[in-house]
């Protein structure tokens, strides 16, 4: 057993180790893209003629905002995957952390 929990320690510290910059990658690609949005959706509300309310109306029905948004919801699906898939790890880290603890302090066979 005592393996089994180095071996679940060992896998999830990997794991959090290899992901780490990618991690920031994604969550950075997240921020940039809602800028994007942002700029893009200004952008079009200057073109428009109308109301504040109706100008945003018009530029959030623009083709070219859509796939920005699109773009975004990506990047925080892809975002989101991986830093679930992390918090995973870390439980399972912390996990084995406590077990080997329990076994240091008289757990016997835990």
């Amino acid at each position: 057993m005592a393996d089994r929990v180095q071996e679940v320690a060992a896998e999830a510290l990997a794991y959090l180790v290899e992901t780490d910059e990618q991690e920031a990658q994604l969550h950075t690609n997240v921020e940039r893209l809602g800028y994007k949005v942002k700029q893009t959706l200004g952008a079009y509300m200057l073109h428009e003629e109308g109301t504040n309310p109706v100008k945003e109306a018009k530029a959030r029905n623009s083709d070219a905002f859509q796939v920005v948004v699109a773009e975004e919801l990506d990047a925080i699906q892809a975002h989101k995957k991986i830093k679930n898939k992390r918090s995973t790890q870390t439980m399972r880290f912390e996990w084995a952390r406590s077990m080997n603890a329990n076994r240091r302090q008289g757990g016997g066979n835990i």
